[in-house]
């Protein structure tokens, strides 16, 4: 069905205008609420902070009364003692070579089933002299070729006979020295 407006033209002009203009009157309205529901919210905040404020002030004035300059003393005092015990400590580590990188390269080269018995090393000559048990004489050549081979770390290995003058149940020992690349 269709719907015939039979008002004379300006008279059909002026309800839209006058229809346009209500609603922006309430868009208007409704956009000014909302204004002052914000208005009011932020208001509320800026009192809550202020008063958050204040609140976190007194506590920290309670806080720093309550605290003793004695107490502080004694804080200081511990918190030097720390830090001067982790510098002594960093000097120290900083002198000392890294043995603990020799011993895991020295690790990687024995051959299976390979016994170390004893491990010794001089910090001074920065010699290091093993002995230990093998099941085979070729486990023992393995071992000094393992050693011997590696000569980012290790130099002047020695090489006895009498480690491989038994073909099974071998009791060797070696000597070599460290390089002073591999203890920094």
């Amino acid at each position: 069905m269709k719907i015939i407006n039979l008002l004379p033209r300006h008279k059909q002009q002026e309800l839209r205008y006058e229809d346009l203009f209500h609603s922006v009157f309430r868009a208007c309205g409704v956009a000014v609420l909302i204004l002052l529901a914000v208005l009011i919210a932020q208001i509320g905040e800026k009192f809550y902070l202020n008063y958050s404020a204040q609140n976190f002030v007194t506590e920290t004035e309670s806080i720093r009364k309550a605290t003793n300059k004695s107490e502080n003393t004694q804080l200081k005092e511990t918190i030097k003692l720390s830090n001067a015990q982790m510098t002594d400590y960093k000097t120290l580590t900083d002198t000392v070579p890294n043995w603990a990188h020799v011993l895991a390269d020295f690790a990687s080269q024995v051959p299976p089933g390979v016994t170390i018995n004893g491990f010794s090393a001089s910090m001074e000559t920065k010699k290091i002299m093993i002995t230990g048990q093998s099941p085979t004489r070729e486990a023992v050549i393995q071992m000094y070729t393992n050693i011997n081979g590696d000569t980012a770390n290790f130099k002047d290995i020695d090489y006895p006979l009498e480690n491989v003058a038994k073909p099974t149940d071998v009791t060797f020992h070696y000597s070599f020295t460290v390089k002073d690349e591999a203890l920094k």
